[in-house]
């Protein structure tokens, strides 16, 4: 969080479907494409994003994240 945007990361433990949700400094949700690109590492596994069809968030299918001790940037 900033003091323009606030980010959601939603790990899926599972499947390996992971989401960043992008807000405003008063969490007001924002479309997707607010941002260009986004990269989300996960447990050293570099995914690149895409946004989905109604814009809502970005998404990226990897490794099921660990349940504990992950580093996410």
């Amino acid at each position: 969080m900033d003091a323009q945007y606030h980010v959601e990361i939603v790990l899926d433990t599972k499947a390996g479907r992971h989401r960043v949700f992008v807000s405003d400094n008063v969490r007001a949700a924002l479309p997707a494409s607010t941002f260009n690109e986004i990269t989300l590492t996960v447990a050293g596994e570099e995914l690149a994003m895409t946004r989905l069809g109604d814009d809502s968030a970005w998404e990226a299918t990897g490794k099921p994240a660990p349940t504990a001790g992950a580093k996410v940037s």
